[in-house]
């Protein structure tokens, strides 16, 4: 039993670098869960089963195609212990690849399994759909809309809890972005330094009851997000530029600002337009792999302005929506939600330093692996001297805590750095 689905995500895989001829057929590893589920709604001529957990629902009617699932999860699972049992047996260590999604799959007792085979999303995704998105990632699973990450919390859960090193169930509920602009008063930072080129903040957000991925979307949100430009344009002026439309121009004001596709795009999955605010110190890329994802950018540390900046246009589209009767993907645990769960909450605070001496450049480095429970940094592959430092993915902090603890321990970085270099200056 075996579908190209499901190839890649039930199956034991072989490294490339494994050439020792397994004894066992790890064909038979996989399972057709996507046909077995195809049937039991076609057999029963019934919607998805959501309430599968009610001790009185009645399975006799795909009774079944329930144990043809179960001996195949059985036979899975045998076979994967038995593989496991080869490390003893053979000459070389059996290299598995297995995301972390396969690893608690196998967790899963057989009525588990059924129960995630049983439910779908107001978007219609379901939980195979949402492997078969990413089974070569080290999550091996993507959430194809926002209520991905409660519905299928069964496997989901597990594989955040193991990537972020934290019990999610201990976490405390945290609130929404604050807009409060009160409150930036605690974002009081105006720092210059020679160091940095560039600060900006990155808001990822996405709508409820809409599925993440842009082929997904139907028209209802395209003219949804056409309406909201149109008014983020009669408010505060900028312009809209339709990816198709963009000249040489268009790239030069993205790349002056360093904002990177890759960063921007993924999947494929390219923005219908980019929004860019008439200072250019502001961007909003629409209907990518994310509905919108605002980027609030100074050339100095100027966090207060780049806060504010951000927050009114972020209050402005939540306003928009509510009037028409929408509103952004949240989820009391993970914040603000989006389909890529290294970003998680999808908000990013990214600083760029750039530094010509190598000496300066190491001791930068030295100074940011002290802070890698707050701190991520990486050298441009396009330019040596710059290093691109960017927030870890805390869970359990609203935005506003995130901002804070990352601009802080940038902070304590540049002042050991000034204690170290005794007030020499760091860029040429």
């Amino acid at each position: 039993m075996s579908i190209p689905y499901f190839q890649d995500i039930t199956e034991c895989r072989l490294s490339d670098a494994y050439d020792h001829e397994p004894p066992l057929d790890l064909d038979l590893v996989r399972f057709n869960a996507h046909r077995l589920a195809n049937q039991q709604l076609l057999l029963t001529k019934r919607s998805s089963i959501n309430n599968w957990d009610k001790s009185d629902i009645d399975y006799s009617y795909c009774l079944s195609i329930k144990n043809d699932l179960f001996r195949e999860i059985a036979l899975m699972k045998l076979i994967i212990n038995e593989n496991k049992s080869l490390l003893k047996t053979i000459s070389r260590p059996l290299k598995l690849k297995i995301s972390l999604a396969q690893k608690y799959f196998l967790y899963l007792n057989s009525n588990e399994i059924w129960s995630l085979m049983c439910k779908n999303t107001n978007c219609n995704n379901t939980f195979y759909q949402c492997l078969d998105q990413s089974n070569e990632t080290i999550f091996g699973f993507q959430p194809l809309d926002g209520e991905c990450y409660t519905k299928f919390k069964i496997l989901l859960w597990p594989c955040i809890m193991d990537y972020y090193q934290v019990d999610i169930h201990t976490l405390p509920s945290i609130s929404h972005y604050n807009n409060n602009i009160e409150d930036l008063n605690k974002f009081s930072i105006n720092f210059s330094h020679s160091s940095v080129q560039l600060f900006s903040i990155v808001a990822i957000r996405n709508l409820n009851n809409y599925s993440f991925q842009l082929l997904s979307n139907n028209n209802q949100l395209e003219l949804l997000i056409n309406k909201l430009v149109e008014n983020i344009i009669i408010q505060y002026q900028g312009q809209y530029i339709k990816t198709e439309q963009f000249t040489k121009k268009h790239l030069q004001i993205l790349a002056n600002s360093m904002i990177d596709n890759n960063h921007t795009i993924t999947n494929n999955q390219y923005p219908h337009g980019l929004y860019i605010s008439s200072d250019e110190s502001l961007f909003i890329w629409l209907m990518g792999t994310d509905h919108f994802r605002i980027i609030s950018s100074s050339t100095t540390l100027n966090v207060s302005n780049v806060c504010k900046k951000l927050n009114t246009y972020l209050m402005f589209i939540d306003n928009y929506l509510n009037q028409e009767k929408y509103s952004f993907a949240f989820h009391s645990k993970f914040a603000y939600l989006t389909s890529n769960i290294r970003e998680l909450s999808g908000f990013l605070i990214i600083i760029h330093c750039r530094i010509f001496n190598g000496y300066y450049k190491k001791l930068l480095e030295n100074q940011l692996e002290k802070f890698q429970k707050y701190l991520i940094y990486s050298i441009n592959p396009f330019e040596s001297s710059t290093i691109i430092i960017r927030n870890q993915h805390l869970l359990g902090l609203n935005e506003n805590e995130k901002l804070l603890r990352t601009i802080y321990a940038f902070l304590i970085v540049l002042n050991n750095m000034k204690e170290k270099l005794s007030n020499v200056q760091l860029v040429k």
